[in-house]
């Protein structure tokens, strides 16, 4: 399974390589299709199976509350 926010990221930076205004428009286009109840199930099956561990998933949880703060 692929990452969608680096599919995201790799999209913007084909369509415009050091445009850091499209790609935060991009992610906030990508973002508004993200249901947090969508989201906590894909979370929840992807622990289940092993597909992510739990260290894995709080590293990401850092790194999303830190990205986070960038787009208030």
């Amino acid at each position: 399974m692929s990452n969608p926010i680096m599919q995201l990221l790799q999209k913007s930076s084909n369509q415009s390589p050091n445009n850091p205004i499209a790609m935060l428009a991009e992610f906030k286009k990508f973002a508004s299709g993200i249901t947090p109840e969508g989201a906590k199930q894909q979370v929840e099956q992807m622990l289940a199976s092993g597909q992510m561990t739990q260290e894995q998933f709080q590293q990401l949880k850092a790194q999303a509350e830190q990205f986070s703060q960038l787009l208030k």
